[in-house]
């Protein structure tokens, strides 16, 4: 079970805080999250794994549950850990991943659910003012 805790920021007014949401290898009893799942046709409304400022400020939300479908996590050459998959028929690449559970680890996965995040304040290290979507939490099973 997930104790949720809510922690509203400035451009996440809808964050909250997990805590001890799956056992180590990653599976969890989500089906309390299972009404959250969005029907969305795009994570945050494109493929890419990253958001405007202009496209940041059309969102609703900074928070998307998804269930996807090939989840491919794996360290790139900048020694961080990111996914590729699939979601309604669209490929998605280079999706940071935050959720320590699957961080020094590679892994091939069928079928998951995400929990999906934008950040609080744009990172600028590769283009100004672009929000970098992430994902915080991963559910197999």
């Amino acid at each position: 079970m997930a104790d949720i805790i809510p922690a509203p920021l400035k451009n996440q007014h809808e964050n909250f805080i997990l805590t001890e949401v799956s056992s180590v290898d990653g599976t969890a009893k989500i089906n309390e999250f299972n009404g959250l799942l969005t029907n969305s046709p795009f994570i945050f409304g494109n493929t890419e794994p990253r958001l405007t400022r202009r496209e940041m400020r059309k969102q609703k939300s900074t928070i998307v549950f998804a269930e996807v479908e090939d989840l491919r996590i794996y360290r790139n050459g900048e020694d961080k850990y990111k996914a590729d998959f699939m979601y309604k028929g669209n490929e998605y690449e280079g999706f940071s991943v935050t959720d320590p559970k699957f961080l020094n680890c590679e892994r091939k996965i069928e079928s998951a659910k995400l929990l999906f995040s934008l950040p609080d304040a744009p990172y600028n290290r590769y283009g100004h003012d672009l929000f970098y979507k992430f994902i915080c939490a991963v559910y197999v099973g």
